[in-house]
């Protein structure tokens, strides 16, 4: 069951390197990068990230975002994005264009997952943030079960993409 678990990570995890290999880095104007309704995790610590951009001379690490009608939406580099915005409020000289890795996604599905699965590994994220996580990823795969997809134990493959114990899924 283990080694399952394992091949069936190092799966999911294949996919989203591939579809890294296989996204457009461009140069996007922060007008252009909009908030994803998606997206429900916190975004604190601003003030402290924007000290860190300035510091570092500008962002090291690509947003990655996604064609909308409106732009972009932002999958991941939310607090960046707001970072960004807060210096440029403040009159800060920096860049108003962010590196970018443009994804376009095959559904809704892949682009949460990619949301969840980058917040959970970049930073600690809080009580909340993590329960939030496991409602959308029990609601992911209960549908891909319904699908008749195999992926393992759906206790033991959240508590892996989550990071914790199966125990505290249940």
């Amino acid at each position: 069951v283990i080694m399952n678990m394992n091949m069936d990570m190092k799966a999911m995890l294949n996919n989203i390197k591939a579809n890294t290999a296989n996204m457009d880095l461009k140069m996007i104007d922060i007008d252009e990068l909009h908030e994803s309704a998606d997206n429900f995790f916190t975004v604190d610590r601003v003030e402290e990230l924007a000290e860190s951009i300035l510091a570092q001379g500008q962002i090291k690490e690509n947003l990655i975002v996604t064609p909308s009608d409106t732009g972009y939406e932002i999958v991941s580099g939310h607090r960046r994005a707001a970072a960004v915005r807060y210096l440029l409020a403040k009159g800060e000289n920096v860049a108003r264009k962010l590196p970018c890795f443009v994804h376009r996604y095959n559904n809704k599905e892949d682009k949460l997952m990619d949301l969840i699965m980058m917040n959970v590994t970049q930073r600690q994220i809080s009580d909340s943030d993590l329960y939030n996580s496991f409602l959308k990823l029990n609601d992911i795969f209960q549908k891909r079960k319904d699908k008749a997809e195999k992926f393992g134990k759906l206790r033991e493959k959240i508590a892996e993409i989550l990071n914790v114990s199966p125990a505290q899924v249940g």
